[in-house]
């Protein structure tokens, strides 16, 4: 089984639907993340239904930016716990086994002023008391200075709320396969900047129940997608 996480940057082009369909055909996920629909949800609606999810949760965009969709197949008994305009946290009742506990995914804000806030806030879903906790999605930040390349050099200080809600929260980044980055400013030579933004970290609970789980960075027609697939 696969769960996908896509910062889609809109869902009108046509190419990024046929891309998506590519990948739910290929790889047959559930759940399904979507960041960045940035169209009513509708619509977005009207492609879950065509490729057969069953269940969903949205978050509408903000004028022609942001919006979140979570599609999920019948079988699965997802709990919605918090939606927010950057979270959408369940818990796994049943289906998606051996995974139980909580899954956060996430897309964090794309502002520096923003983000202090949305690490507390995220912090504060910490389950604790030895509850698997998966978190995944587009971070819009970097744990490492080694996960840029190009532009300014980031200064080590900011990088320290990332790596403190790593601590705090005792999780793990998975390994991953594929592009070393998951985004770029899609510039020529010396302008261009890429960047690890999608990850999928967890606590040692929920990597003790799927051992096996991996990172895998998918590039699908010169667009990026990160997918996680844990093989249980």
């Amino acid at each position: 089984m696969s769960l996908i996480c896509w910062n889609y940057q809109g869902l009108g082009a046509p190419l990024t639907g046929k891309n998506l369909r590519f990948l739910c055909g290929k790889y047959k996920p559930s759940p399904v993340f979507l960041m960045e629909t940035r169209v009513h949800v509708r619509k977005v609606d009207r492609c879950r239904r065509s490729l057969g999810f069953q269940n969903k949760v949205y978050v509408e965009p903000v004028g022609i930016g942001g919006g979140l969709a979570l599609w999920w197949r019948e079988g699965i008994n997802l709990e919605v716990i918090l939606v927010e305009s950057n979270i959408i946290h369940v818990k796994v009742v049943s289906g998606l086994e051996p995974i139980h506990g909580f899954i956060s995914f996430v897309y964090g804000p794309p502002t520096i002023q923003n983000r202090r806030t949305w690490w507390r806030r995220l912090r504060g879903l910490n389950p604790r008391d030895n509850v698997p906790w998966l978190c995944c999605g587009d971070f819009n930040d970097l744990l490492y200075s080694f996960e840029k390349e190009g532009g300014r050099t980031r200064p080590l200080r900011s990088f320290e709320e990332f790596q403190s809600f790593m601590s705090s929260c005792q999780l793990m980044d998975l390994d991953f396969k594929g592009m070393r980055f998951t985004w770029s400013n899609n510039r020529l030579e010396g302008a261009n900047v890429k960047e690890r933004l999608d990850r999928a970290l967890c606590n040692g609970v929920w990597r003790n129940d799927c051992p096996n789980a991996q990172v895998q960075i998918v590039v699908v027609w010169a667009l990026y997608c990160e997918m996680l697939r844990a093989k249980w």
